[in-house]
């Protein structure tokens, strides 16, 4: 390793978002480290799939382009993510010791879309590729399970009703 390297986080661009139907990648964070040969770019990814099926979430998904370099993945990402469900991966790429700017391209069968990165130095220290991120529940879509008074059951002895008011929603019951 390069001595004096110190490792460092990238800017990662305010839209660093890829949508194809119901799957959604989100590049989260990205670190530089000093490998033997060469550095290694390791981006954080969300993934998020809105669909009922599973879908693959893996290093097939995606490239990096260098210069005229096109650079596959080596984090032996391969992983299924199940219907409506979101996970985190780490995708990593060996990169020259001087990179700038790169483009990652996400792709689903033949089509790509790209989302450029400034490689260069921040001065600021790596992010934990582990840490718990907040916004995770941000993805969530909340709708109110009702608006006006439900019946869900009434019987010449019962009636039980499901009620929101702006507070909550609850269930009423009354014997007749």
């Amino acid at each position: 390793m390069p001595a004096g390297f110190i490792p460092y986080t990238i800017d990662v661009p305010r839209v660093a978002e890829v949508a194809y139907r119901e799957l959604i990648y989100s590049v989260v964070s990205g670190n530089v480290h000093a490998r033997a040969t060469n550095n290694e770019l390791r981006l954080r990814i969300r993934a998020l799939n809105n669909s009922g099926v599973p879908a693959n979430f893996w290093d097939r998904s995606f490239r990096l382009t260098i210069d005229t370099a096109d650079i596959a993945p080596t984090s032996d990402l391969n992983e299924v993510l199940d219907g409506h469900s979101l996970r985190y991966g780490v995708v990593a790429f060996p990169i020259p010791r001087r990179a700038g700017k790169a483009v990652l391209h996400i792709l689903d069968g033949s089509a790509s879309s790209d989302i450029p990165l400034d490689l260069s130095p921040t001065g600021r220290p790596p992010v934990d590729e582990q840490a718990e991120i907040a916004d995770s529940q941000g993805q969530a879509i909340l709708r109110s399970v009702i608006a006006d008074p439900t019946p869900l059951l009434q019987t010449g002895e019962m009636q039980v009703t499901l009620v929101r008011d702006r507070k909550s929603t609850r269930l009423n019951s009354s014997h007749g």
